[in-house]
């Protein structure tokens, strides 16, 4: 069975998720027998994509909490346009 290591590193500018994503359509164009994995910084990029989304309506939640106790009130934080 071999193996082969393909390494890169990414030009100034240039994101990961961009990066990952040319990878991924460029290798969509290799035979089904062939098996590709992710490792070191783009691995842990690919397995936190499924959690911002998550982290996300915790972090609205926490501010609408904290301006909620700001103005001791938990309606004020959703009307805070109609202030004046």
């Amino acid at each position: 069975m071999s193996a082969a290591t393909i390494s890169y590193n990414l030009a100034p500018g240039v994101a990961l998720g961009g990066a990952n994503q040319t990878i991924e359509q460029l290798l969509q164009s290799a035979p089904d027998t062939i098996s590709t994995s992710f490792k070191g910084a783009s691995q842990v990029f690919e397995s936190s994509l499924p959690s911002l989304g998550i982290l996300l309506a915790i972090a609205i939640l926490v501010i609408y909490l904290i301006l909620g106790i700001l103005y001791e009130d938990f309606g004020s934080p959703a009307s805070m346009g109609k202030i004046g």
